[in-house]
């Protein structure tokens, strides 16, 4: 079985995927954090994952861990056996910025674009 064949069996379609993050993060929305602790704790760069939101100082996506939890693949004991780096409280970070709505995935080539190069005229465009 590869990857994509597991993921799909354990969290559905993107949609369900998607859906079962938002019911599981909405269910933990109201916990100890408050937005500023998630805000020093998630960190979205261009030069990190494309642009996904992950732990801070990390390769670690949010979308990673809040979809091992609610998935229930794995529970938030396996997560931090299995990422040394991670605290409880990055755990609960990652719940509170998912429960905000953003998105967890990479950013699109344009947003990904305007974040590198700003202004600037894109590498591959020839001027008239």
């Amino acid at each position: 079985m590869t990857w994509a064949e597991w993921e799909a069996a354990v969290f559905g379609d993107d949609g369900q995927r998607r859906q079962q993050i938002a019911l599981y993060c909405e269910r933990h929305r109201n916990k100890a954090l408050q937005t500023s602790d998630w805000q020093d704790r998630i960190e979205k760069m261009p030069s990190v994952l494309r642009g996904k939101p992950v732990i801070k100082g990390t390769r670690i996506s949010v979308e990673l861990i809040v979809g091992y939890l609610a998935g229930g693949a794995w529970s938030e004991e396996d997560i931090l056996a299995n990422y040394p780096g991670v605290t409880p409280e990055d755990i609960e970070a990652c719940r509170q910025f998912a429960a905000t709505g953003e998105p967890l995935y990479a950013m699109s080539r344009e947003e990904f674009e305007a974040a590198v190069f700003g202004d600037k005229a894109k590498p591959n465009q020839r001027k008239a």
